[in-house]
């Protein structure tokens, strides 16, 4: 499936707005940054090319990646801490992390198959 880290990244985001709502009922200032950088980060996902070889293989991984400690920085940057309800959401951005690393790259395997 061509698009399968695209759906892993945009399910992890979507999942990041119900955490947020769900935690404590409000979406709050810090909540909505994360939010923000959730669905960046599965548009960026969406428009890196699935590279064969490589360090590059991974590139849409490190691009999530990126996206999590920006999260993470923003986070603490505006509250000055980590409340219980933003460590859930910023799960939520590293389980997305994780899905699009462990999501096969489709371009890898039709190559493979030709």
């Amino acid at each position: 499936m061509t698009y399968l880290k695209a759906i892993a990244a945009i399910s992890a985001a979507i999942l990041s707005v119900i955490v947020a709502q769900l935690t404590d009922g409000r979406i709050t200032a810090q909540e909505a940054v994360v939010i923000a950088i959730a669905f960046t980060n599965a548009i960026n996902v969406w428009l890196v090319p699935n590279l064969p070889s490589g360090l590059a293989w991974a590139a849409k991984a490190l691009v999530a990646v990126s996206g999590t400690v920006l999260a993470a920085l923003s986070t603490m940057l505006l509250s000055g801490s980590i409340t219980g309800p933003e460590v859930a959401q910023l799960a939520m951005l590293a389980l997305q992390a994780l899905l699009v690393f462990l999501a096969p790259n489709a371009t890898a395997r039709a190559r493979a198959a030709a």
